[in-house]
């Protein structure tokens, strides 16, 4: 709790409740959180698929927009936002402010993972030896979407629940330079093997069966030329994408996402 900023703590139950949005036209207040605005109609792109997709149907195995308005549904009375609005539009601002307080949480899981970092670095920095032979790597398991195309969490293939942080910090690493070329996970290994002096591993045969490749040439040049696709795959547990995996490929330019359904 001590990672949320102090003006995100209003509780819905508060007796002065403000929107912390800024994508409706209902009201115009906020309380320290702006969300992302919704171009044109909100959520226009969901509503767009049809519902047996397998796009709906993995945007809807990461919302948790039905628990919202059950719960909201629940307290009965809920308070009054703005005197003009309809009861309609004062629950569906509600409902607005439980998606934020999603956000809310993320920032706070943000500042937490921020702070676990910073003591690792200050443990490293009381031993200058060590810092100086070290190389750090930031990273994490998937994206997260925070109501993009009334999705949230993960599940998906698109770029919110593709993207992940990539941080590489270390001897000889120029401080401050970033690439834009797509890597992926995969490709952690082999350039740690080759920052160590390490030889990669073989298979029984001898031959090479690392799926990722070293990223110490992006390293040593961010602006190299890079073609390699960063490849992603996700299968669903039910619906009418569960006999198959739905696959992502990801060129620096461009990011198809295949769907193929069941039978």
């Amino acid at each position: 709790e001590s990672f949320f900023l102090s003006y995100y703590m209003d509780s819905i139950e508060g007796a002065a409740i403000q929107s912390p949005i800024n994508n409706s036209d209902l009201a115009n207040v906020l309380n320290g959180l702006i969300m992302p605005p919704q171009t044109g109609i909100p959520y226009s792109i969901y509503n767009s698929y049809p519902t047996e997709s397998i796009q709906k149907q993995m945007a809807d195995g990461g919302t948790p927009v039905p628990s919202m308005e059950d719960y909201l549904g629940s307290i009965g009375d809920l308070p009054l936002i703005n005197d003009s609005l309809t009861i309609v539009e004062n629950f569906n601002l509600h409902l607005e402010y439980q998606r934020a307080n999603y956000v809310m949480g993320y920032l706070a899981a943000v500042n937490y993972v921020d702070y676990e970092i910073g003591r690792i670095m200050d443990s490293l920095s009381a031993y200058p030896d060590i810092l100086n032979n070290t190389y750090i790597i930031l990273t994490s398991d998937h994206g997260y979407g925070l109501g993009e195309r009334n999705h949230y969490t993960k599940w998906a293939l698109w770029e919110t629940d593709l993207r992940v942080p990539l941080i590489i910090s270390g001897p000889g690493i120029l401080s401050g330079t970033q690439s834009s070329a797509s890597v992926s996970t995969l490709d952690i290994f082999p350039t740690v093997l080759d920052l160590a002096g390490v030889d990669y591993p073989v298979d029984a045969l001898g031959g090479d069966y690392l799926d990722g490749v070293s990223l110490t040439p992006l390293i040593s040049n961010p602006y190299r030329r890079w073609t390699k696709p960063s490849i992603a795959t996700t299968i669903r547990g039910n619906g009418p994408a569960k006999c198959y995996r739905q696959y992502s490929v990801r060129t620096n330019d461009h990011h198809l996402i295949r769907y193929r359904k069941n039978n």
